[in-house]
């Protein structure tokens, strides 16, 4: 549980103070009632976790790290981080230590408490999900949509393809003529793709050659700030039956480029979403918690004719002919810290106010572990994917 406690303790440890009261603890009655339904649940599921879906006072979570079996792990799961430290400071999660085998799951984000709990082994096969009768609105709700997820999504596991026998994948980007680091950004592109397709931010496509071993589509139009209009532009260069695509400061590791053929071999997925580990402040470590992570990226999906792009900035990907998929142990790497001075970022954050309307900022500092605790670890070539539920 090392990782799981160095998670919500790095988060814990950014969480605004919070401002309203603790809830009140269940008195000794309904404590003991909820306390026995759950472990009568666990019992039944004789399966290693029981999760916790809500802290509330911290009672029910404290009585059940007490009482459940030596066999069973809980995980107690909130996406009240501000709450948590709260009851923390109260003495409330005594229970809760690094040598512990229970764990405090905490997070803003359900995605990063579906991607905690599944690195922590934590699935529907494995785990009984029990949503904490004390766990207030809005936060009941957003836990109750977290367990129907878990409950509904099917486990895939994709084996390797050989990408002579994938569907043509096309990779692609839009790009700005003066990004760092570009030949090594196009150096990554595998010889099997079908193409590599680009849309310069620029008024004529620039005259260096980069090194780019699949065949290289070039166009040029002005971004305008309309980061939409871009990526169906690049959608337009695309011939591939599949296509894939990266931002100038993003990358795939040369073993995780060879696992890609596999899921566009998948049937039952036409788009797949992808972790993004975003180093910071260098290659060791990443940023984490209150919705920097795992950050899912839609960056790979089957072409079909209803296929669109949506919204000048935080553009999204509309018109997908199925089912979408979670890659969870294939990362996106995000060097965007790495090799952009601070000024270069808030000017690009600067295009993206002007483009949505929207204000972004750039933090003194963001929640950070080490990479290691944070990689999902392959199981050799194949890929293990999370089928989502049809929203």
């Amino acid at each position: 549980m090392e990782r799981l406690f160095a998670y919500s303790a790095e988060v814990l440890s950014f969480a605004r103070p919070d401002s309203g009261p603790p809830p009140p603890a269940p008195d000794a009655t309904d404590l003991e009632r909820h306390a026995q339904r759950a472990l009568r649940l666990a019992r039944a599921a004789q399966k290693p976790f029981l999760v916790l879906l809500g802290l509330g006072s911290g009672a029910l979570a404290a009585a059940l790290a007490q009482d459940l079996p030596a066999g069973v792990r809980l995980l107690a799961c909130t996406l009240r981080p501000e709450g948590a430290a709260a009851l923390r400071r109260n003495k409330a999660l005594a229970w809760w230590t690094p040598e512990c085998r229970h764990a405090l799951v905490a997070d803003t984000s359900p995605w990063a408490l579906l991607t905690l709990l599944d690195l922590a082994g934590a699935t529907a096969e494995t785990a009984c999900l029990v949503l904490n009768p004390e766990t207030p609105e809005p936060e009941r709700s957003r836990l109750a949509a977290l367990q129907r997820t878990l409950a509904a999504a099917r486990p895939l596991l994709v084996p390797a393809l050989d990408p002579s026998q994938a569907p043509p994948l096309s990779a692609a980007a839009i790009l700005r003529p003066d990004e760092p680091d570009l030949d090594q950004f196009f150096a990554q592109f595998p010889a099997w793709l079908a193409e590599l397709a680009v849309v310069w931010d620029a008024e004529q496509i620039p005259l260096r050659r980069f090194p780019c071993a699949p065949p290289l589509r070039q166009t040029a139009r002005p971004l305008a700030g309309d980061f939409s209009a871009q990526r169906n532009a690049m959608l337009g260069l695309c011939q591939g039956e599949w296509a894939f695509f990266l931002d100038a400061d993003e990358s795939l590791t040369p073993a995780d480029w060879q696992r890609i053929p596999g899921l566009c071999g998948q049937k039952d997925a036409a788009g797949w979403h992808f972790p993004r580990l975003t180093f910071y402040p260098d290659q060791g470590q990443c940023r984490m918690g209150l919705g920097l992570w795992p950050d899912y990226q839609l960056r790979l999906f089957r072409r079909s004719a209803g296929l669109a792009f949506l919204h000048p900035v935080h553009e999204r990907l509309t018109g997908l002919d199925g089912p979408e998929a979670l890659a969870l142990d294939l990362a996106l790497r995000h060097h965007t810290h790495l090799r952009k001075r601070p000024e270069d970022i808030r000017a690009k954050l600067a295009v993206f106010d002007q483009a949505g309307g929207l204000r972004h900022t750039l933090s003194a500092d963001y929640p950070r572990l080490p990479l290691a605790l944070l990689e999902p670890a392959p199981r050799g070539a194949a890929v293990r994917g999370l089928l989502l539920p049809s929203s």
